[in-house]
């Protein structure tokens, strides 16, 4: 889980925010920064087609506003 979470600026890509992240963290693995982010440490990041979009939403701390926007 993530302890934190950049402020995103405006229209910044979600792949920015993470990196942001990752360079804050303080984790010296990158598997441990996906860990954090997805909960898994077997995915991969994209800038071009975000996914797991929702697993990153449910790493964020308690305190968090965002939402993937998805309706079901």
């Amino acid at each position: 889980m993530m302890t934190f979470f950049p402020t995103p600026y405006n229209d910044e890509l979600l792949y920015s925010i993470l990196a942001r992240y990752c360079m804050y963290s303080g984790n010296t693995n990158n598997k441990t920064n996906l860990d954090d982010i997805y909960g898994i440490r077997s995915i991969t990041s994209v800038m071009e087609l975000p996914s797991h979009i929702d697993r990153i939403i449910s790493n964020l701390p308690d305190d968090n506003e965002f939402s993937s926007g998805v309706r079901i």
